[in-house]
């Protein structure tokens, strides 16, 4: 089969992957905010990188491929930013709010009217609800003592860099618009021409460089999801190719530098092959919801409050524990915040196509 012929419909396993990869993450942020190093990660030990950066990479395989599909499907720059404006802020406010005023407010060390006179709680509030500037991690008088001290919320520094992968690939698409009637073929050839340099600068610095430059890295993850979007017509989803990928994958774990090469290469592949194949019973998790983003907001405050509330608890513990508060959180969020404000979103648009079409 191939991916073009998989895209007819919206039966895959895209919400499994995203809130698997999302308690992976949790799993592997235990190790660091349960002894504040998080040397004991045995993935990073073995392969060189975390369990949580390599479930990071697969969301933004996965976000490349359907935005970049959004994006093709609607071919409007407005819709898409609503688009991705109501499945991003609404539950993202949601989630700052109970934090700064319910989570912060009971687990500082400060008095009430100290916590509420501190600007860091307006400054994280504004900073992390809009994603304006960046994100910042701190509240006053939280965590302080932790393992892992300070950071409120260290997850949400992949949003900003999503946010941007996003501005990338919408000003693509504007720049290209001068092209008329290439416009489309040009944005497939400079996608996969991005993703192919992105790569082959990722692979390279890998062998030139001691520290990894962050962006680069999410930049080959995001546009190579994009890149299979565009070529969908070309790519075959097969068995075969797949347990090769696999197979190589494995065995290059004997040496990290080998790793690292077959891993971004053979990637992006290994986690379209099981959006999309693997059916049966596993399609039926579709019927749940899409709980990964909930699971990403919650997991880490939930987990540093773990620690400020237990002292000295161990790995599994902390994932036991968060993980059930995460994963209802993440059900509510969902449920109540998520999934109606995308609704509403979806209602608006259609109205605001209705209206202009009406006009013209």
């Amino acid at each position: 089969m191939k991916v073009n012929a998989a895209l007819s419909g919206h039966d895959n396993n895209f919400n499994l992957l995203r809130v698997l990869a999302a308690f992976a993450v949790l799993y592997s942020h235990s190790y660091a905010l349960s002894d504040g190093t998080g040397a004991g990660e045995p993935f990073r030990a073995l392969l060189g990188m975390s369990l949580g950066g390599i479930a990071v990479d697969i969301f933004f395989i996965i976000s490349g491929f359907l935005v970049c599909g959004s994006l093709l499907r609607r071919q409007s720059p407005v819709d898409f930013i609503k688009g991705r404006f109501y499945r991003v802020f609404p539950a993202l406010l949601v989630m700052v709010a109970l934090t700064v005023l319910l989570l912060g407010p009971w687990l500082t060390r400060l008095s009430l009217s100290e916590y509420f006179a501190s600007k860091e709680v307006f400054k994280y509030f504004y900073k992390n609800a809009t994603l304006f500037g960046g994100v910042t991690y701190k509240l006053p008088g939280v965590f302080e003592s932790n393992p892992y001290p300070f950071a409120v919320n260290g997850s949400l520094w992949t949003l900003p860099a999503e946010l941007r992968m996003y501005g990338y690939l919408l000003g693509l698409w504007l720049l290209l618009g001068v092209l008329r009637n290439r416009r489309l073929q040009a944005f497939y050839i400079a996608v996969v021409v991005i993703f192919l340099a992105a790569v082959s600068l990722r692979i390279y610095g890998h062998f030139q460089f001691s520290e990894e430059d962050v962006t680069l890295r999410l930049l080959s993850m995001f546009f190579s999801g994009a890149a299979f979007q565009v070529l969908a017509r070309h790519v075959r989803l097969d068995t075969r190719f797949f347990l090769l990928g696999l197979a190589f994958l494995i065995v290059s774990v004997m040496d990290r530098h080998a790793f690292f090469v077959v891993y971004n290469i053979t990637l992006p592949y290994l986690v379209l092959f099981l959006a999309y194949q693997p059916s049966g019973k596993l399609r039926g998790f579709n019927r749940v919801g899409d709980y990964s983003y909930g699971v990403y907001l919650y997991a880490f405050p939930l987990q540093q409050s773990t620690a400020f509330l237990i002292s000295g608890i161990g790995v599994w513990e902390m994932v036991a524990l968060t993980g059930i508060l995460t994963l209802a959180c993440a059900i509510l969020s969902w449920h109540f915040v998520e999934k109606p404000s995308m609704a509403y979103g979806k209602v608006r648009m259609r109205r605001a196509g209705g209206q202009a079409l009406a006009v013209s």
